[in-house]
């Protein structure tokens, strides 16, 4: 489609035209054109990027899925849930790489959300047992 917009025909039209010529039309394409691709595969991409997140976060939401969580901590995303009737909130610092789990103002930091899972508590009570109880809030 973005073809017959940019060039007046598809991909095959063009080439059955340009048998002689090496290549595809995007070989000819004018600096405009390009530009235009160029962008328009930047926005798809980017829409594929946020798709990934919205599955991930329905099933977070949904089945409180300790893979999807993963996924979201580490490309950016936060989450406040809260267990025991206390506020946890968890993120990921780019700039040192630490995961952290933040309770009641108290924090515990972690190589990668990984390790968090495996080794954060609360009240004596391992992230895992947490999790199985707690109400999912806010996905930032």
């Amino acid at each position: 489609m973005l073809n017959v917009v940019l060039f007046g025909k598809t991909a095959k039209q063009w080439k059955e035209e340009n048998l002689a010529v090496k290549g595809n039309m995007r070989d000819i394409a004018t600096l405009n054109q390009l530009s235009v691709l160029a962008n328009s595969e930047s926005y798809k991409s980017k829409g594929d990027f946020m798709n990934m997140h919205d599955k991930m976060a329905k099933e977070l939401f949904g089945n409180k899925s300790l893979k999807a969580l993963s996924y979201l901590i580490e490309h950016g995303r936060e989450l406040e849930f809260e267990y025991d009737k206390k506020i946890c909130f968890l993120s990921k610092d780019n700039s040192s790489g630490f995961v952290s789990i933040w309770v009641e103002k108290k924090e515990q930091y972690f190589d990668s959300i990984e390790q968090l899972i495996e080794k954060a508590e609360i009240n004596n009570v391992s992230f895992e047992e947490i999790w199985k109880e707690s109400e999912l809030n806010i996905l930032y």
